[in-house]
């Protein structure tokens, strides 16, 4: 007898962190919708049947939303007087069993769920979720469960001694009769085998006689067949030992051939090997006496003689224009006449106005005025040849700073350049680019060489491929003294096929001779021992005729035993299902307060039906009330729990089953619960209030669930 202590779950769905104690008698887990109830009644069947690694659909259908790792339940619980501790890690896939008391341990799961059967008394769940664990609307679904309520009841019936269950027995008696007389060709049973077995042994006995007579003819053809093998495996010692050494001179031949070629191979690459060798040695020597030319500096050299090009041509230019301006220069300079003719006609204007002011003739007069537009004109004329000149003058500077400008250019690009010539030892861009391009080619040479280099080594060295060529001189000598050896014996390839085929043939017929001896002196030996074989099969013949008849016997047997023992299978069942019937029609009355008496199953289905005077019954869809289908099938399930688990009762859990009863119905459950209560340990899980009773073990779901989040928060 099993019963619940303590469970702990942890991650299941969601239940985070739920510990919930459990007492012997009835206990009470009230919460509302949604709060875990159901979930708490999977979590009882995952502690007792699921295995961690195991691909059951719970494991996946009730992962924590607020984890990534599996669920673990730790369950504890009493049976015959011990205490037990049962693990379940999903995650780590731990198992393991504890007796408290004494601290052995089980982590076998074969050993574990044996010993959590032992206590319940069952090994499946569907039986127990078809009798003491009554879920939320699966209050009537227990047929999925009906064969093993069956043998539940016959094992009841019988005593629990499995040797004399009726259906074993049955079992038994059938796969015996199958094995007798099983009629299928490629399986037959041992009626058929032993009729098969008699004609064999008749076949086989007018065979024997025959071979008896056969004696003297076989006699004379083994002698015939000794005195052709004899011939026959000289003549084969003599061409095979000819075709062994035709062909060894011939594999010789190619060997060498082969060698040979391998040789002038290995050979060439060895002096292909050496000569690059000699020409990477003295390239590597050569590279590391030349002074590498940058790229970089390379082109910054040929820049450099670009811009030094560049700026002769402006200095060129400059120049150029800087004597045309110091000629333009002369040329806006003024002359002394214009000076001279500027002072004479400041004097003529001077005069001509002395001449305006003192005189008044007219010719004198003209004369002054001329005088006056002379005297101006001259002053623009100065004053002209002035303005050019500063224009020159100005225009001489600017073409004098470019010129000095391009010159300091030209003498910083010289320089520059010049100082890359010195570096690298050469006297102009172009001989340092032979430099660059010389270097460069040298370089690639290298690297060419040193590439093919590799290429013929193949992974070896040069040491290695002489040492290699030395032993392929040694193989080829070797090789060469074994075709001397067998030179003598050389022949066209043609011919050395003809003689493999002779010797073939000759090697088959000797073989088939040497069969056909073996067979004959086994005939020999056989037919000369014929008579005692023949009465050997005779006497085997009338063994089997006698085992056929106790065979057919025996058939015969069986099939009057399975007769009486099946009706005695149903006299048995009959029994125990009316302890069954009145169970239920006890319980049905006492909830129904009298109005439905009777409950009645089928012997076959264990389909129930209701009756309230026995006369008519009634089958859940003959259109009966909820409460009045409730109060039936929980009569059902209580009767199912007496009659099944008398001895070892497992814990009742039930889920809401009284919701829809009537008031006076749910009252008459409560008060049979109470009085199961004192001798079974009763779960009850319910969103209703549930009537005050001493020794109840109340548990309000939703506090716990509280709890349990505020312990995690706090962790």
């Amino acid at each position: 007898m099993i019963r619940f202590t303590r469970l702990e779950a942890k991650r299941f769905g969601c239940l985070d962190n739920l510990i919930v104690d459990f007492s012997d008698g009835l206990n009470i887990i009230s919460g509302g919708n949604e709060t875990g109830k159901s979930t708490l009644v999977e979590a009882l069947l995952a502690a007792l049947f699921d295995l961690p690694g195991s691909e059951s659909g719970r494991i996946e259908k009730y992962k924590n939303w607020n984890s990534d790792h599996l669920y673990l339940i730790y369950l504890e619980y009493r049976s015959d007087g011990k205490t037990y501790r049962l693990t379940k890690d999903f995650t780590t896939e731990v198992l393991a069993l504890e007796e408290v008391e004494s601290g052995e341990r089980w982590s076998d799961p074969e050993d574990v769920q044996q010993h959590i059967f032992a206590a319940l008394g069952l090994a499946d769940e569907n039986l127990l979720t078809s009798t003491a664990f009554i879920k939320q609307g699966e209050i009537a679904d227990f047929s999925a469960a009906s064969e093993l309520i069956k043998e539940k009841l016959e094992k009841k019936v019988a005593s629990g001694n499995a040797d004399t269950f009726a259906s074993s027995l049955l079992e038994k008696l059938n796969q015996r009769r199958a094995e007798i007389d099983h009629d299928d060709p490629y399986s037959p049973g041992e009626l058929i085998r032993t009729i098969h077995d008699i004609e064999h042994w008749q076949k086989e006995a007018v065979l024997e006689r025959k071979r008896i007579e056969e004696l003297k003819t076989f006699r004379a053809r083994l002698r015939q067949i000794r005195g052709e093998s004899v011939q026959t495996k000289q003549e084969f010692d003599e061409k095979h030992e000819r075709f062994r050494k035709s062909k060894s001179a011939l594999e010789a031949e190619q060997n060498l051939e082969k060698e040979r070629e391998n040789f002038l191979e290995l050979g060439r690459r060895t002096r292909d090997a050496q000569d690059v060798w000699k020409e990477l040695s003295t390239g590597k020597e050569e590279l590391k006496s030349l002074l590498e030319v940058e790229r970089n500096e390379l082109k910054d050299a040929e820049s450099l003689k670009i811009q030094q090009t560049f700026y002769r041509s402006q200095l060129e230019d400059a120049t150029s224009a800087l004597q045309d301006g110091e000629e333009q220069l002369d040329e806006a300079r003024p002359k002394i006449w214009y000076k001279i003719l500027s002072v004479a006609s400041f004097v003529g204007a001077c005069g001509a106005g002395y001449l305006w002011h003192t005189s008044a003739e007219m010719p004198l007069l003209g004369i002054g005025v001329a005088t006056l537009l002379v005297s101006l004109l001259s002053v623009v004329t100065w004053l002209n040849g002035n303005r050019r000149f500063r224009d020159a003058t100005a225009r001489h500077k600017s073409l004098d700073a470019t010129f000095q400008k391009n010159e300091e250019n030209l003498e910083k690009c010289e320089v520059t350049l010049t100082d890359l010539l010195i570096k690298y030892k050469t006297a102009d861009v172009d001989e340092l680019a032979e430099k660059y391009e010389y270097y460069r080619d040298l370089d690639r040479e290298v690297t060419s060489q040193s590439e093919r280099y590799e290429s013929l080594l193949a992974g070896s060295n040069l040491k290695e491929l002489e040492d290699d060529l030395s032993a392929m001189t040694e193989r080829m000598n070797t090789e060469q003294e074994t075709f001397n050896k067998f030179k003598a014996f050389t022949i066209d390839p043609e011919e050395l096929e003809q003689l493999q085929r002779e010797v073939t043939d000759l090697d088959r017929n000797v073989r088939q001779m040497d069969e056909e001896q073996i067979q004959l002196t086994q005939k020999l030996q056989f037919i000369e021992a014929g008579e005692d074989v023949l009465a050997s099969l005779e006497e085997r013949v009338g063994a089997g005729q006698r085992t056929l008849r106790l065979l057919t016997y025996e058939r015969d047997l069986i099939k009057i035993i399975c007769k009486n023992v099946e009706e005695a299978r149903k006299q048995v069942l009959k029994s125990s299902v009316d302890l069954l019937e009145t169970r239920a029609s006890r319980f049905c009355d006492q909830i129904t307060a009298g109005c439905w008496k009777f409950v009645k199953f089928d012997r076959q289905t264990l389909q129930c039906m209701i009756s309230k005077g026995g006369e008519k019954w009634y089958a859940s869809a003959d259109g009966l009330s909820h409460s009045t289908l409730d109060a039936f099938y929980f009569a059902v399930r209580l009767a199912l729990v007496e009659v099944l688990f008398e001895r070892q009762t497992p814990p009742l859990v039930i889920e809401d089953p009284l919701v829809l009863m009537e008031e006076s119905r749910r009252d008459a459950a409560i008060e049979i619960i109470d009085r199961l209560a004192e001798n079974h340990q009763i779960i009850i899980l319910t969103c209703q209030p549930w009537p005050e009773s001493d020794g109840t073990n109340r548990i309000n779901l939703h506090e716990k669930m509280q709890q349990s989040v505020c312990q995690t928060a706090t962790v």
